[in-house]
């Protein structure tokens, strides 16, 4: 199912006092200093326990995008993560897009989640232009939605699919939040419905497969910049999109999630050169879940 972000559904509330007071607080501080929380936070239960308390306070809440190339958006981040709002969410991400982002150009966002890097490719590519968000959960389906109607970028269009290697059906397990949710089998590699049936138990679901160079085949606008984050599933969502990766040639923006070796190998037969973007070593020995460019060679 495909539609484009529409009129917003319920009602907006902003953050509440507490929740504003502690946003301005961070937005004050320098952006080195967010980020080494950030870089801590893994580490030290204490931090973890209070962004997630803060979280929790400002879900359902709508702010302002505070810094970066989204400052000034109106966004719900929907219980997900808050640094969207303070603008410091994936830095390396926002400034690919900054750069490599005309007006015109069409993006995919494959692994959209609740529509961070959407909106600010909306923003980029202008009206004249068009973002492809995909994303299987209605969840963020909905977010996405509000979060584009929000800021009149009526040239986002969700696809309700998870990609992959193959078009058909998968198994997503769902995490904590909307941002970690991940594909762990294609349906027909279950064996039988009541594993499924246990799956929904355990917080699975059944989604939509596709893969891109199907997608294009029946009429899809092709890619000038695609962005993945599919935590884990890389890999099936490239194989999906071989063809358009040879004959199109766009700028892959990929976060990678231990598939570092197997994603250069693959990204190179294609005639892809990948580069580490927060990450000093090359991507075959860069950390687990590093954010990687490749472009055409």
């Amino acid at each position: 199912m495909a539609f484009p972000g529409g009129k917003p559904h319920g009602g907006e509330r902003p953050p509440d006092r507490t929740t504003r007071a502690l946003l301005s607080g961070l937005d004050r501080l320098p952006l080195w200093t967010i980020r080494a929380i950030r870089f801590l936070r893994g580490r030290s239960p204490l931090l973890t326990r209070a962004a997630e308390r803060l979280t929790a306070r400002a879900a359902g809440s709508v702010g302002v995008i505070a810094r970066g190339p989204g400052a000034g958006l109106k966004f719900n981040p929907a219980g997900t993560m808050l640094e969207c709002i303070l603008g410091t969410w994936e830095g390396e991400v926002q400034d690919v897009l900054a750069e490599r982002c005309e007006d015109g150009d069409v993006v995919y966002d494959v692994g959209a989640n609740v529509g961070f890097h959407a909106l600010i490719a909306a923003r980029l590519v202008g009206p004249t232009g068009r973002v492809y968000a995909f994303e299987p959960l209605p969840g963020s389906v909905l977010a996405i939605q509000e979060n584009a109607a929000r800021n009149d970028l009526d040239h986002i269009e969700i696809l309700e699919t998870a990609l992959g290697a193959r078009s058909g059906t998968a198994i997503m397990q769902l995490g904590d939040n909307l941002a970690h949710a991940r594909l762990l089998a294609t349906a027909d590699q279950v064996r039988s419905r009541e594993a499924v049936a246990v799956g929904m138990q355990t917080h699975t679901v059944e989604v939509a497969l596709e893969t891109v160079d199907r997608l294009i085949a029946h009429g899809l606008r092709p890619p000038t910049l695609v962005k993945i984050d599919v935590e884990g599933a890389e890999l099936d969502v490239i194989a999906g999109m071989a063809e358009t990766l040879r004959t199109i040639r766009p700028a892959v923006l990929c976060e990678l999630h231990g598939t570092n070796q197997g994603y250069v190998d693959l990204m190179s037969s294609i005639g892809y050169e990948t580069v580490a973007l927060d990450d000093r070593r090359p991507v075959e020995r860069a950390h687990w879940n590093v954010h990687t460019l490749a472009l055409p060679v």
